[in-house]
């Protein structure tokens, strides 16, 4: 099943410096229906204010890899690279949701996405690509 937000008024507000209940105040004024905290334990969490209970819909996404195990958070956000689903233990996710999105959707490394980069794209131990540094020596004679 896929969601769909069509008309959504989307909005990105930072929460710095601002009280947990400051926070769920402006949120609940804001009627927001799905609120995302894009930093999730990391260093400007917005649990503090998500533990209010702001939103009827609540979601973690980046910040932090792995199962929130709070009671605030609804879902969280992943892809089938970053979180393979033959690999989830429904238990460890309590009542947390997990929501793929389609493609890639967590930062990561280019190995892990597309397997290693082929020969003619690695350096040699000079800092020249293996192409050029082949290339030029060819050249040369």
């Amino acid at each position: 099943k896929s969601l769909t937000f069509r008309g959504s008024n989307v909005q990105f507000i930072s929460f710095s410096g601002v009280s947990g209940l400051d926070g769920a105040e402006v949120i609940r004024r804001e009627r927001t229906e799905v609120l995302l905290d894009l930093t999730t334990y990391g260093g400007l969490s917005g649990a503090h204010i998500l533990k209010h209970l702001p939103a009827p819909i609540q979601a973690g996404y980046l910040g932090y890899p792995g199962p929130k195990l709070a009671p605030f958070i609804n879902a969280s956000f992943w892809d089938p690279v970053s979180l393979p689903p033959e690999l989830v233990v429904p238990a460890a996710w309590g009542s947390e949701r997990i929501v793929y999105m389609p493609g890639p959707a967590m930062p990561s490394s280019h190995a892990v996405l597309f397997g290693p980069s082929p020969p003619s794209c690695r350096c040699s131990e000079d800092g020249a690509s293996a192409s050029s540094s082949s290339s030029s020596s060819s050249s040369s004679s």
